[in-house]
């Protein structure tokens, strides 16, 4: 039961994300700036601490609930942003 609680909270968050392929942002539900994400660049440290704070404070998890919600997340983002890259989407860096 609380295996599916977790994959429903990763899916609600990852639903949650705004891919603004346009203007290279995402906006996610937990950080309420624009950030740059590419299939080779994603968040950090600082991004990971706003991240747990998000989902204990919302969803009650615990430090290894978060942990695993966190790895699917960049697994699943990265998985996104690779798609869109494969269909012609070229990602900021490459515009240099």
């Amino acid at each position: 039961m609380k295996d599916k609680f977790i994959n429903n909270v990763t899916e609600h968050i990852i639903n949650e994300i705004n891919f603004d392929f346009d203007n290279r942002d995402t906006i996610t539900p937990f950080h309420n700036a624009k950030i740059l994400f590419t299939s080779y660049f994603m968040p950090g440290p600082l991004f990971k601490d706003i991240f747990f704070k998000y989902c204990r404070n919302i969803f009650g998890l615990t430090d290894k609930e978060c942990l695993v919600v966190w790895a699917t997340f960049l697994i699943e983002t990265r998985k996104i942003i690779k798609e869109k890259e494969s269909k012609g989407w070229v990602d900021y860096y490459n515009r240099l």
